[in-house]
């Protein structure tokens, strides 16, 4: 699939956002309907062909607009050299660490949320052969208080594509447990049972206020074992994340329900 060019005058019609984070600027189009993401001249110099095979593929997967911000149209720029894509700008939509504060008194809709992104990461794996590379809080965008969208889809996983990116919330878990830079790397590799390590850890981190990045490995599971408002379903999760290579680590939608008093 070819790309189409923007001119420095289109270029130049783009309003400048912060919404990006870690991304760096993303830009706005003038009506406020659409965001264009400049990849990284990074790219240029490593894996810029794995990323177009990668962009190229989310454009022809139109299904995955409902839960995605996935590329509309792929863009070069000749005076920066540099290729990009436009996406859709969800203005009703909050980041997840964001929306589990507003709705911390309400742990029966936290935990149905992350269930939901859980479902999504399932059919994401098993459907479409797509890894969340950075599955972290920033990336997942809760639009009107209902619909879980995933962000900076450019860092995915996909075949023999494979991503620079890492949750931080992983790599600050594993460098908790001061493993060397084997097993740290082999625990940040780029597979399904990592980005559904790193949901399961935003979960116990936002939703349930378990200090996971906070304590060394033994110290960590010492203090689960103590807490009696932890349920035993829980700290057995917390173990198996505590192996650096992650050898099967549950959809967090597919555990039985965590807490009974959240449904009555």
């Amino acid at each position: 699939m070819g790309y189409k060019v923007m001119e420095k005058a289109e270029w130049k019609t783009l309003k400048s956002t912060l919404l990006g984070g870690a991304d760096g600027i993303l830009y706005l189009s003038p009506n406020e309907q659409n965001i264009f993401k400049l990849l990284y001249n990074f790219y240029f110099h490593q894996g810029i062909e794995g990323k177009k095979k990668l962009l190229n593929y989310l454009m022809n997967q139109k299904q995955l607009k409902q839960i995605a911000a996935i590329p509309e149209d792929l863009i070069f720029v000749p005076h920066k050299k540099r290729i990009g894509f436009w996406m859709t700008y969800f203005k009703n939509g909050v980041k997840l660490d964001e929306w589990t504060k507003i709705n911390k008194e309400n742990p029966k809709k936290v935990l149905q949320m992350y269930q939901r992104i859980s479902e999504i990461l399932k059919i994401l794996h098993q459907q479409y052969g797509i890894i969340i590379s950075d599955c972290y809080y920033n990336n997942i965008l809760i639009v009107d208080d209902e619909q879980p969208i995933f962000l900076d889809v450019d860092s995915w996983c996909i075949d023999d594509i494979t991503s620079c990116s890492t949750s931080n919330i992983l790599v600050a878990y594993s460098r908790r447990q001061l493993w060397n830079r084997y097993e740290q790397t082999t625990y940040l590799s780029d597979s399904e049972n990592a980005d559904k390590a790193a949901l399961w850890l935003m979960y116990l981190e936002a939703g349930l206020n378990l200090p996971v990045r906070n304590f060394h490995l033994k110290k960590f599971l010492g203090y689960i074992k103590k807490r009696e408002d932890v349920d035993p379903i829980i700290k057995k999760i917390v173990a198996s994340i505590s192996i650096p290579e992650l050898p099967d680590v549950p959809y967090l939608h597919e555990v039985p329900i965590l807490y009974k008093k959240y449904y009555k």
